[in-house]
């Protein structure tokens, strides 16, 4: 009878334990989720620069038109890309946002997992426990 709650009590740590590696590689894949998350918001970042730098050279554009020619087509040409390239700054400025409430929801994963491991653990220790016991 003891070796059969032994045997069941070491089935209850194996089962705990793979609660533990599948809570674990669920954290790893969050972490990878963030890292993804970030470099996305990197990316976005960069694209807004990039935007921002094509806004400078445009608006630079649209004022030698505007000296130089004062011809109404250009100008007009001007001013849409100067709104194309605000546009596209408001779009990654989104892009950011819903990669930043990406990373958050995968913090919250994790803060998830977290309480499941901590259970995994004690089950594990109450086990062990038992089995010293009735091995005594």
């Amino acid at each position: 009878r003891a070796e059969l709650e032994i045997k069941r009590a070491e089935l209850e740590i194996k089962r705990a334990e793979l609660e533990i590696k599948r809570a674990e590689l669920e954290i790893n894949r969050v972490e990878l989720e963030i890292k993804r998350a970030e470099l996305e918001i990197k990316r976005v970042e960069l694209e807004i620069k990039r935007a921002e730098l094509e806004i400078k050279r445009v608006e630079l554009e649209f004022r030698r038109a505007e000296l130089e020619t004062k011809r109404a087509e250009e100008i007009k040409r001007a001013e849409l890309e100067i709104k194309r390239a605000e546009l596209a700054i408001k779009i990654a400025e989104l892009e950011i946002k819903r990669a930043e409430i990406e990373i958050k929801t995968v913090e919250l994963g994790i803060e998830r997992a977290e309480p499941v491991i901590k259970r995994a653990g004690l089950e594990i220790m109450r086990a062990e426990l038992e089995i010293l016991r009735k091995q005594s």
